[in-house]
């Protein structure tokens, strides 16, 4: 691990300290964490061996086994991607009418409610952290308000306390947009426990990443065995239909490949901490965003330091 940040430091000194204009090579942003290819195509060989591509196998389960463990949550189930386990979890709470929820967030989270029959009332954000303002709220409930969805921006957690009062005073259900949250936590308790459900992202951007997936949390298994019926076709069992599904399983290779991420996700979190800590070090306040390169002004709820709440991800 020491040679490693000793490489990545002095390939950063390296181009922060060049001065020519014409650099031919590629500096990219971010790009995807990926596992040992020899280690995915011995996991591709067993499932070929298996016939079993999908339809919660073996990969499948394991994982769900493995990220409840690691996360520190109760009950998960995979999805192939995050904007079909939005528009799940909606249908899993029975959410309609009007949802009060940021204007600060990528499109799947607004996409989700109209893809529902739901109205999005859009919420003024935080200053400081750029997640929903509490305070602002109250205001925007109405006799059709059924829910709040917030997001957890760059994994800085929401006012989580001051928003599940609301909620408990109206009558309103929490659905978190957790994307950015893997493995975030709040006075050493999982930001995933909070809420009805929450909702995290696997997509190739993500430190955390199967290709494409995602993940709700609930926390009863009850809830749990609804996703899962939602989330394939409705079927309770081979023969019976208990509500209208979708096909939004996650298959046994994007499965497969999760379980090797997990095993490197926490040097993935360092090497991306050490790169944002020297951004910290070295003060680049040209780049614009000085508030998401400053940890303590941008950090007021005593996370747990994860650098999943930088614009990088």
């Amino acid at each position: 691990m020491d040679y490693i940040s000793t490489l990545i430091i002095e390939k950063i000194s390296e181009l922060m300290s060049r001065t020519d204009t014409n650099i031919q090579e590629k500096i990219f942003v971010n790009q995807p964490t990926l596992p040992e290819l020899p280690e995915f195509i011995s996991l591709l060989e067993e499932i070929w061996e298996s016939k079993n591509l999908t339809n919660m196998g073996k990969f499948h389960q394991e994982l769900e086994k493995q990220l409840c463990e690691y996360l520190g949550v109760k009950h998960i189930s995979l999805f192939a991607n995050g904007t079909l386990a939005l528009i799940a979890a909606l249908q899993v709470m029975r959410i309609s009418g009007e949802v009060i929820t940021t204007p600060y967030s990528f499109v799947a989270t607004t996409h989700a409610l109209k893809w529902n029959g739901i109205t999005p009332v859009f919420c003024d954000i935080d200053p400081k952290t750029y997640n929903l303002d509490p305070s602002k709220i109250e205001n925007l409930i109405t006799t059709k308000t059924t829910a709040i969805v917030p997001v957890h921006i760059y994994g800085n957690p929401c006012d989580v306390r001051k928003i599940e009062k609301i909620a408990d005073i109206y009558g309103l259900k929490v659905i978190y947009d957790s994307a950015h949250a893997f493995g975030v936590k709040l006075k050493n308790e999982s930001i995933l426990n909070f809420g009805d459900l929450s909702v995290l992202s696997f997509h190739a951007t993500k430190i955390f990443n199967t290709f494409e997936g995602c993940a709700i949390i609930c926390h009863d298994e009850k809830t749990k065995k609804r996703i899962d019926y939602l989330k394939n076709f409705g079927f309770a069992d081979e023969t019976t239909v208990i509500a209208p599904g979708i096909n939004a399983k996650m298959n046994e290779m994007q499965a497969a490949l999760d379980l090797l991420q997990l095993k490197d996700v926490t040097t993935y979190q360092y090497l991306t901490n050490l790169g944002l800590e020297l951004y910290n070090f070295n003060d680049i306040t040209s780049l614009k965003f000085e508030d998401f390169i400053k940890h303590d002004k941008f950090s007021p709820n005593d996370n747990e330091k994860k650098y999943f709440k930088y614009s990088f991800n």
